[in-house]
């Protein structure tokens, strides 16, 4: 029965998101998404799941309801054993149903701020989700069942909510004040983490290690340009007299 509404609960959501998604009707020639700023975040999540295991493993046993046994057997034979045989588990309701919604809002509103539409921000909170219970959580207890549907689904839902409370931040005519910009961060907990360790390492996130070996054409007339829809198009003098060799590394 359990099953069956988690089952009802996903496809519902995915039909809301379906029809919901003003994004979907752009023209799918421009691709807005930040596919690089998206692989940051994945691998900013692995890092805090890191930093979170490694306090939760020196908890007590109250606390990270890790036995003894578990943390000595600690290594990838246990991980394989582990993640072969989910459970539902019992942890406390507010930790199942409060937190890990909360937490699969912020994985939903990492697509949408990268410029993923809704559906696809669903199912990026469905995979850091996935990678968070099948992975470094994983060498410690088995994945939770009730886990890999409740954060992303009702995440999703409430990451719904989350984007008209930022749309509505952003769209007004007054400056933010202290208390907008608390909730702009408190509904992309991911996104304020990872600004916030990036200004403490003086980071910039716009740029990554990258090497470019390529080709430009050369042209003695330039081109004649145009806008549409904020992107440069080409209309005329395609014409080139030859071409040069590009190298570019950026840090």
């Amino acid at each position: 029965m359990a099953f069956k509404s988690v089952l009802l609960a996903t496809i519902s959501i995915t039909a809301l998101l379906g029809t919901a998604d003003a994004r979907a009707q752009e023209d799918e020639r421009y691709d807005t998404r930040d596919w690089a700023g998206m692989r940051r975040d994945l691998y900013c999540l692995i890092g805090w799941q890191v930093i979170a295991t490694g306090i939760i493993y020196q908890a007590p046993f109250e606390i990270s309801n890790w036995s003894q046994d578990e943390k000595d057997n600690l290594g990838f034979a246990q991980w394989r054993e582990n993640v072969t045989d989910p459970v539902w588990d019992e942890d406390h309701w507010a930790i199942n149903y409060v937190a890990h919604p909360y937490w699969g809002a912020g994985y939903y509103m990492r697509g949408r701020e990268r410029g993923f539409s809704r559906k696809e921000s669903f199912w990026i909170a469905v995979l850091y989700s996935t990678v968070y219970e099948v992975g470094i959580e994983s060498f410690l207890e088995q994945p939770s069942i009730q886990d890999l549907f409740v954060t992303p689904i009702a995440g999703t839902a409430v990451g719904l909510y989350f984007e008209r409370v930022r749309d509505r931040i952003r769209n007004q005519l007054e400056p933010m004040s202290f208390f907008d910009k608390m909730k702009l961060g408190l509904t992309d907990p991911l996104g304020a983490l990872n600004r916030g360790v990036n200004r403490l390492f003086r980071i910039d996130a716009t740029k990554n290690s990258q090497l470019m070996i390529g080709f430009r054409p050369i042209r003695s007339v330039p081109r004649r340009g145009g806008l549409r829809q904020g992107r440069q198009v080409n209309l005329r003098g395609n014409d080139s007299d030859g071409f040069q060799l590009i190298f570019s590394y950026q840090w």
